[in-house]
Parts: structure tokens; C-alpha cells; sequence
């Protein structure tokens, strides 16, 4: 069924009048001008809208599921617009947003005070990839409009939300420390270099996963094979296994800053450390409305990721 709010608005006035020549002075319209909209519209519905039998007129059974159907058009309608002008003004919507457990864990409890802060009409739905190929494939396909992963997709948009360090991630009685006097905050600790723990357990992430390629080309670069290493999906329980003196690991600063204020961790910079680039990916066909334009900004936000 065609929509057509004039058309619309003629028929339910005339339901509600209960008359034609009534209708037609609401309308500001001549009484056999509105006579002839009517009768059109019958003839191309092929039934009967009102009866002409009965004074005021009511709708025929057929006219009934028509005017209730013209009311449900009308409301649906308008709703749309509503939520379109909201959309527009750059303030209310929703997004599907992808996240690893691992990134949800360390980004969301930053990321949503400043949705309720600066977007309180923006709607988060979130959706969770276990590795880089599901991230991948959420955002490629659509079901997602949004992801934040730190891997290169080319048929994908991606923008840079921030550069995150490395860092060495010690047990904070370990000699490193003692030696050198090491503190939570890692920029102002001298420089570690590999061979200074090469006979601590690694704990590593599995080959798979984002940060452990990151590190196995720095590992390479360097001229250094960790002679001991354990590998584990769960940047947390790695933090907690080094707080633990279970070994040592390297972490980026997206994930380990808030471990380093919490554990009793130290960090220490890396000499020619390496880096990683955290990217907001969308797809190329996403039309993207002035609120998501607002989240890609927020996105970039250095309060997001403090510990870089």
C-alpha cells in the first residue's frame, strides 16, 4: 500500500466527521472536490470505504481494516521521522559495537561515562569476537557497525584511536625492580632490555592473537627467543600470574595500564619497543549519521586511553 499522508489525512477526517461536506470544510476543500477523492480511491481500492446509507456515515467491514491499517501507516510514519530528526541532530541512535572480551574488559568501563557524559542519547549494543577473525567478520558482514581491534583489515574503513607502547610487566619484588628502583608509572623508568630477564617464564598470548604477532616480530628484531614461555588467552590472568612472581610478560599499555595501578606490577620501558595501533574499523558502505560521527570522535578520545 502506497503512502500518502494527504491522502491519509482526507480519509480518517472524514471518519472522524462523519461526513463529507463536514470533512471538507476541516480540509478546506469544496464538498464535490472531496466527493471525488473519495470515490477514486474506492474505485482503486475496489471496495466500499464508508457506507452513503447512514447518517453520519461509518466505514463499511472493509473500511474498518482500511482506516485501522491508515492509522498504523500514520503512527509508524511519523515515529520514523522522529527517529530520523533524532538521528540527525548528532546526539540520539544506536550502534553495534564488536569487542574482544579481553578489549570489552579494559575499554567499557572507560568508554560508557562518557557515552552517559557527552552522548546520552547514543544506544550501545554490544557484540563480542573471540579473535581477529570473528571481529573481522562481524563488522565485514554487517551485523556489527562498529569494531576496535588492533589488526589491518584493507576492505574495511579503519580509523586510528590511539598508538599503544609495550611495556615490560615485572612482579614488583623482582631483582628489576630492586635494582633499579621501578614504579607504577612506566614513562619515567629507565629503559629494560630483553637480555635482563631472559631467564624468567614468558607469559605470552597464543600465537593467534593480535599482540603475540606484534611481539614475536619485536622478539625477532631484537635477536631474542624467550627460553621459557606459557601461553594464555587472558591478558588479566597473565597480569595475575606475574603478580604472583609466576614470570614476567609484555603487555600493551591499552591493557595493562589499569593492572600496573591495581597489582602489585611494575613496568619498565622497552629499549625500541614496539607498538601497536588500535583501530575503530567500519565498512565502506556505512552510511555514517552525524552520532556516529560523534562515537568515531569519542572513540579518539585520549581519556579513553589514559595509559598511553
Amino acid at each position: 500500500m502506497k503512502f500518502d499522508e494527504k491522502q491519509i489525512e482526507f480519509i480518517l477526517t472524514i471518519a472522524k466527521e462523519g461526513g463529507i461536506s463536514a470533512a471538507a470544510k476541516k480540509l478546506y476543500l469544496t464538498q464535490p472536490a472531496l466527493s471525488q477523492r473519495l470515490a477514486n480511491l474506492e474505485q482503486e481500492l475496489g471496495f466500499r470505504v464508508f457506507r452513503r446509507d447512514v447518517t453520519p456515515m461509518v466505514p463499511t467491514e472493509e473500511g474498518v481494516l482500511y482506516l485501522n491499517t491508515l492509522q498504523e501507516m500514520r503512527q509508524l510514519h511519523r515515529n520514523f521521522q522522529r527517529q530520523l530528526e533524532a538521528r540527525r541532530d548528532g546526539k540520539h541512535g544506536c550502534i553495534s559495537l564488536a569487542l574482544s572480551p579481553m578489549r570489552a574488559q579494559q575499554l567499557l568501563p572507560r568508554l560508557f561515562p562518557e557515552l552517559r557524559r557527552s552522548l546520552p542519547g547514543l544506544e550501545v549494543r554490544l557484540l563480542h569476537g573471540t579473535d581477529r577473525a570473528a571481529l573481522h567478520r562481524l563488522t565485514r558482514e554487517g551485523t556489527a557497525d562498529f569494531s576496535i581491534n588492533s589488526q589491518v583489515y584493507p576492505d574495511l574503513v579503519q580509523e586510528v584511536v590511539t598508538i599503544s607502547n609495550f611495556v615490560l610487566v615485572v612482579p614488583a619484588g623482582h631483582p628489576l625492580v630492586r635494582a633499579r628502583g621501578g614504579g607504577r608509572d612506566w614513562k619515567g623508568q629507565e629503559t629494560a632490555t630483553l637480555d635482563m630477564v631472559e631467564d624468567d617464564l614468558f607469559l605470552l598470548n597464543y600465537s593467534t592473537q593480535g599482540s603475540r604477532i606484534i611481539l614475536e616480530q619485536y622478539f625477532q628484531a631484537q635477536g631474542f627467543t624467550p627460553r621459557r614461555y606459557m601461553e594464555l588467552y587472558d591478558n588479566y590472568t597473565i597480569a595475575r600470574l606475574v603478580e604472583a612472581g609466576m614470570g614476567v610478560a609484555i603487555l600493551s599499555m591499552d591493557n595493562a595500564a589499569d593492572y600496573i595501578q591495581k597489582m602489585e606490577i611494575r613496568a619498565f620501558r622497552l629499549q625500541d619497543s614496539p607498538r601497536s595501533r588500535i583501530y575503530l574499523s567500519y565498512r565502506r558502505s556505512l552510511l555514517l549519521t552525524p552520532v556516529m560521527e560523534s562515537f568515531i570522535r569519542l572513540c579518539k578520545s585520549p581519556v579513553l586511553w589514559a595509559g598511553e
